[in-house]
């Protein structure tokens, strides 16, 4: 039975991602400083409290757990907020990796699945982003993440540590049954955000321009269930077993929905009429773009299940069930 480190793993993603691995016959542990995450989340398993940002926390975790893999999930991870303190993301986001890089090498654990993100690759020009577009990040967060793509790429040309590297889009959903789901300190994207408005913790929904050219005049992503996103962790951790070196995958549904779409989802499934306010575009945001993910299909053979509608069930079911059992 594969020992996992999951860092960041009583957060959002790295909770659900936990569950799953443990369902599938591996034994999660958890690092995680609790900056952002939940320990209920995360109760049933191995919990070790510490910050990547001090090397010691790290490798005593490693020397201790002597764990077969590592997934690495933690980091800050509002664009927004990084071009307010670039600072705190380079310190957290890169100097954070180095240090579990620096301690993975001294305990011989070579194998890590990376979190990394859309991000990398700016504002894309084109609606259907593949993985080899140029990667041109313009924001701080974006650019951290793709520095520790770029430093492990350099580890596995040395020999020194084997990776996948999952470039996410927009995660949203909660798990199907209720127990899990986004309950962060910050609430910054738009399901969240919309399901707060949908239950009054809002007054009302901004929705930053309806003049784009797109069917609906708003801007469209690609919205991908985090039940999906946590299988693609699984078969990246199969692919890790097989290969020495470093790959990279977007990680999506492969189509987009207009902003438009999602509120009408949302109000669809909460049966709430609530206010809808337009205002300016937002500086930088592309009209539309959404992720070819052909390359993780057809080399992982992964697919994704949930739909939209899947997403919002799950999503307003968690914002109206469990996730007030931990407010």
């Amino acid at each position: 039975m594969q020992r996992i480190l999951v860092t960041g793993g009583a957060g959002y993603i790295g909770s659900i991602t936990s569950r799953l691995l443990f369902n599938a016959g591996y034994t999660p542990i958890i690092f995680d400083s609790f900056a952002n995450g939940n320990e209920w989340a995360i109760k049933d398993f191995e919990i070790i409290k510490g910050d990547l940002r001090n090397i010691s926390d790290i490798s005593a975790a490693i020397s201790q757990t002597k764990p077969d893999a590592v997934i690495h999930f933690a980091a800050l991870k509002a664009a927004g907020e990084s071009m307010e303190v670039p600072e705190d993301y380079y310190e957290n986001n890169v100097g954070g990796s180095i240090n579990l890089f620096k301690a993975m090498t001294e305990h011989d654990v070579k194998k890590i699945v990376f979190s990394s993100t859309a991000a990398v690759y700016g504002t894309p020009a084109v609606f259907e982003v593949h993985e080899e577009y140029p990667l041109k990040p313009d924001n701080a967060y974006g650019h951290s993440k793709l520095m520790v793509e770029q430093t492990l790429e350099w580890f596995a040309k040395l020999g020194k540590i084997d990776s996948v590297r999952l470039r996410y889009f927009n995660v949203a959903g909660a798990s199907p049954d209720g127990s899990l789901g986004e309950a962060g300190k910050k609430v910054l994207n738009l399901i969240p955000i919309l399901m707060e408005v949908a239950v009054a913790k809002r007054e009302k929904f901004v929705m930053y321009g309806d003049d784009f050219e797109t069917p609906d005049g708003t801007c469209i992503r690609d919205y991908i269930h985090v039940m999906d996103l946590a299988k693609a962790h699984l078969v990246a951790l199969k692919k890790l077993s097989e290969f020495e070196g470093t790959e990279y995958y977007n990680v999506g549904v492969g189509k987009g929905y207009s902003v438009q779409e999602v509120v009408a989802a949302v109000k669809r499934v909460s049966d709430v009429d609530f206010k809808v306010e337009i205002g300016p575009r937002r500086v930088g945001d592309p009209a539309a773009y959404f992720a070819d993910n052909s390359k993780i299909s057809n080399e992982l053979g992964w697919f994704p299940e949930f739909t939209l509608e899947d997403i919002v069930n799950h999503a307003w079911a968690w914002e109206k069930g469990g996730k007030l059992n931990h407010s």
